[in-house]
């Protein structure tokens, strides 16, 4: 039957719905599953890594009166660790390039080492672009496009500053249950 009408039967409490996290490793269908769950497609869903930020599905509540999200970034000090984590790998590569490859002939180590050292200058331009999109504050945004804060895909660094995402929907199931959608285990990133 439905979800919902399934749920009230448990008497749950309306001031204190049940936390429901979805777990999985990566690419296992969790967005998937959150999105069927819910009737509707409002989580971006891939069989690359997506879900670089916890997602938190929950009820919109009688107060507010559009569908929205807020975004919770890392603290400061947290978002400063991985801007000198990014400082130090680019650095340290620098170094090794430099000191192991600086004659005019390229052998195979050489030449993976640049490819490592050039996707770092990379991921570390990527990572500025994040932090100049860090608030220290909570984000109210007032649509339901949260891709930008919580998708991995294309080299998009911004979802490791993000602590979690709020989901603010209109959904009844969501008056018994918040739902969590969580990125993959064995994800190939630890800070994910």
């Amino acid at each position: 039957g439905d979800p919902a009408t399934a749920l009230s039967l448990l008497d749950v409490p309306p001031k204190r719905p049940l936390r429901i996290g979805v777990l999985g490793v990566t690419g296992a269908g969790k967005s998937t599953f959150v999105t069927a769950i819910l009737g509707r497609a409002v989580l971006s869903r891939s069989n690359e890594i997506c879900t670089g930020a916890i997602t938190e599905i929950e009820h919109i509540g009688d107060t507010a009166k559009k569908e929205h999200f807020v975004i919770t970034f890392l603290n400061e000090e947290e978002k400063n660790y991985f801007i000198e984590a990014d400082a130090k790998k680019l650095k340290d590569l620098q170094a090794r390039y430099a000191q192991e490859c600086s004659g005019s002939s390229m052998d195979g180590d050489c030449e993976m080492l640049k490819d490592s050292l050039d996707r770092q200058q990379l991921a570390t331009q990527a990572m500025a672009k994040a932090v100049s999109e860090w608030q220290p504050n909570p984000v109210v945004v007032q649509s339901l496009d949260t891709d930008h804060y919580v998708s991995a895909v294309g080299g998009n660094r911004l979802p490791e500053l993000v602590r979690k995402v709020t989901m603010r929907l209109d959904e009844e199931i969501l008056r018994y249950a918040t739902l969590v959608d969580t990125p993959g285990l064995r994800d190939p990133d630890p800070k994910r």
